[in-house]
């Protein structure tokens, strides 16, 4: 395995605890996976830019990052809910 996909599978949990730190301040639910896009964005080219590898995968795994943080909350929104 590439140490950039094991790094960008291991950036989701960081991503979601980043975004879940900033849920008191975006009351906005909408906002939640743009929030996780944009985090796993910059966790990704950040450490893309300190490890000096390829910009284009590190924003791919940086999509695919906070694309998967935040397709957890509705993952998790969607099984809590009672069916009626």
């Amino acid at each position: 395995m590439d140490a950039n996909v094991a790094i960008a599978g291991g950036g989701v949990a960081i991503v979601i605890g980043l975004v879940a730190l900033c849920k008191p301040f975006v009351g906005d639910k909408r906002f939640w996976p743009v929030l996780g896009l944009a985090f796993g964005l910059v966790l990704n080219i950040g450490l893309a830019y300190f490890r000096a590898t390829d910009m284009t995968t590190a924003v791919i795994l940086g999509v695919m990052s906070g694309l998967s943080a935040s397709g957890l909350y509705s993952g998790v929104k969607n099984s809590s809910e009672t069916p009626q």
